[in-house]
């Protein structure tokens, strides 16, 4: 045994020195040969996996379908339930035309039982429908136009009516520019005129007092030329002591109306303004009694 151990170490050696080349070949080869079965392993391990898995598939969708057909099952029972009822109702229906049927026939005499049911009616009721529906069509067109017809005279009516008070309304203001127009005239001239009645009153000539009357005896009068006792307004001449002035006051106000320096002059106003309220006037003295007419 020794003499093998030493025989194979020194021929092993040998060979190992003379052919060293071919131990390395030999090694690479054995390598390769445990890399390539290494790979081989794995893609029968991965292989197998993916059979695995699609059998596990397979297996799921077997229930899943099971599961479905149970489910196609009962609606379909459910569905021959539900078509049993509707043909038991259909049943049921035809049932009851016959037995109509049968008392249609009892009850009229004239019908024969082996004459079928004449339904050319129908086609008469049908075409009568159909001449109703086209004259409902028209009579929906017609009044359609009619209605349009009556918009447009509306319209035209309205923007009638419009330029109609367009135009009065410049009437109206026309005829009220001439309204102011103669207002201003009318009180420019009342103004003149007034002025001429103070004109003419300061130039009639005075009389001479009698002894113990007073300057303005010549003037004392009453006025009952526009109104009377019972009018609604009343002009009030009289002396203002206080201011040494002649006054005018209305009976409709607190106010004074006019404070002139002459009896002359407030009294050619007073009458002016007794004749446009159409108000009694009344006229004092001096001393502040009435005069007597």
């Amino acid at each position: 045994m020794d003499a093998l151990n030493k025989w194979l170490t020194d021929t092993l050696g040998a060979w190992t020195l003379d052919f060293y080349g071919l131990f390395i070949i030999l090694a690479a080869a054995l390598a390769l040969a445990l890399i390539v079965t290494a790979i081989a392993v794995a893609v029968c391990r991965a292989k197998n996996k993916k059979k695995i898995k699609r059998l596990k598939e397979q297996a799921d969708t077997g229930a899943a379908a099971q599961g479905t057909d149970e489910l196609d099952a009962a609606r379909l029972a459910s569905l021959n339930n539900a078509l049993i009822q509707k043909q038991n109702e259909i049943d049921e229906l035809n049932a009851r035309i016959a037995t109509l049927e049968a008392e249609r026939t009892t009850d009229d005499p004239l019908v024969d039982d082996a004459t079928p049911i004449d339904f050319d009616g129908a086609d008469t009721i049908t075409a009568d429908a159909a001449q109703d529906t086209t004259a409902d069509e028209a009579q929906r067109a017609e009044a359609a136009e009619a209605e349009k017809a009556y918009r447009a005279e509306t319209e035209a009516r309205i923007n009638d009516l419009y330029r109609t008070i367009n135009e009065l309304n410049q009437t109206n203001r026309d005829q009220a520019d001439e309204i102011n127009l103669l207002k201003a005239e009318n009180a420019q001239i009342k103004a003149q005129a007034l002025q001429q009645r103070i004109a003419a009153a300061a130039d009639k000539p005075e009389k001479t007092a009698a002894p113990g009357d007073e300057e303005d005896d010549e003037y004392d009068e009453y006025f009952d030329d526009y109104g009377d006792e019972n009018s609604a307004v009343k002009v009030t001449l009289k002396f203002d002591r206080m201011r040494n002035a002649w006054i005018i006051l209305r009976s409709d106000t607190d106010r004074t109306y006019r404070r002139l320096a002459t009896k002359q002059e407030a009294l050619v106003v007073a009458k002016d303004l007794a004749r446009r309220l159409h108000a009694q006037l009344v006229v004092h003295k001096k001393d502040g009694k009435f005069q007597h007419i």
